[in-house]
């Protein structure tokens, strides 16, 4: 008797249903932030809706960020969830100015918008379906006060842009020309994606699918430097071509990222004049 009453227990115990992790605001903070895609300094708050498929996250961003900026930021933070969740399939990302921070812009993205950067789709056209929506509060904020908007899931209090409709053509196969040719490269989460930096300043760039990156860096006093270039993941060698347009000067600049893909070590170049810039995160 005794030898049954242990195995019914041990069959009571294993028809036991094992609960499913359910995500937080804090998981969801955490992969943002472990991310690189909004600065360090900049605190991340996150909260989800009941049933698992909504996220409102918020944050603040750089004077100098442009709707364009906040769009692939979000659809990048959208592609890094639907990595660790298979149930969301919206988020909404609210980016405070970090200089006047009554002020917002928050970016709504859904899953079928990364599906449509995965399936191929140029990725200007995608942006273009993407809304943004502008918004403002009386008091100023502090970096602890950041949070969620009251109304997380609706859009009480804000000014909306319509979402545009795309006809959801089916996608053709590519042609000979790679997408390395193809001025409409996909963002994806590289090595080099997301904040740095460096003797010039902070440093943000964009890496796309293939060998492109694209950026712009900020010295202060209005000085904010743009450029573009490529990165060899074979080599860990970045090389780009800048513009300042403070001084109305272009230049050049080689770097290699460290193994451990917290520095890049390198060199701007202006004609003859050549100087360190390395960058760190």
């Amino acid at each position: 008797m005794r030898q049954w009453t242990i195995l019914a227990g041990t069959i009571i115990l294993l028809a036991i249903p094992q609960m499913a992790h359910t995500q937080t605001g804090a998981d969801i903070e955490g992969i943002v932030s472990k991310s690189k895609l909004v600065d360090a300094s900049h605190p991340v708050r996150a909260m989800i809706s009941s049933n698992q498929e909504q996220v409102s996250i918020s944050t603040f961003c750089h004077q100098k960020t442009t709707d364009r900026d906040c769009k692939i930021t979000a659809l990048l933070m959208m592609k890094e969830l639907m990595q660790h969740y298979k149930t969301i399939r919206g988020i909404r990302v609210t980016f405070f100015d970090e200089v006047n921070n009554g002020r917002s812009r928050t970016a709504h993205i859904t899953k079928e918008d990364a599906l449509l950067v995965d399936s191929g789709r140029p990725v200007q056209e995608v942006l273009s379906l993407i809304d943004i929506s502008y918004g403002s509060v009386s008091s100023r904020m502090n970096a602890d006060s950041v949070k969620p908007l009251p109304n997380a899931f609706g859009l009480h209090g804000l000014s909306i842009v319509s979402r545009k409709t795309i006809a959801r053509r089916p996608i053709k196969a590519s042609s000979s020309t790679s997408k390395e040719s193809n001025p409409d490269l996909t963002p994806v989460m590289g090595a080099l994606s997301g904040l740095w930096t460096s003797d010039l300043g902070q440093v943000t760039i964009t890496q796309y699918a293939g060998t492109r990156v694209t950026g712009y860096w900020d010295q202060g006093e209005s000085e904010n430097g743009t450029f573009t270039g490529s990165y060899d993941a074979g080599t860990h060698i970045l090389e780009i071509s800048f513009y300042q347009p403070w001084s109305d000067t272009t230049g050049a600049a080689r770097f290699e990222l460290s193994s451990d893909g917290k520095d890049l070590i390198g060199n701007w170049r202006v004609g003859r004049e050549t100087e360190r810039w390395n960058m760190h995160r």
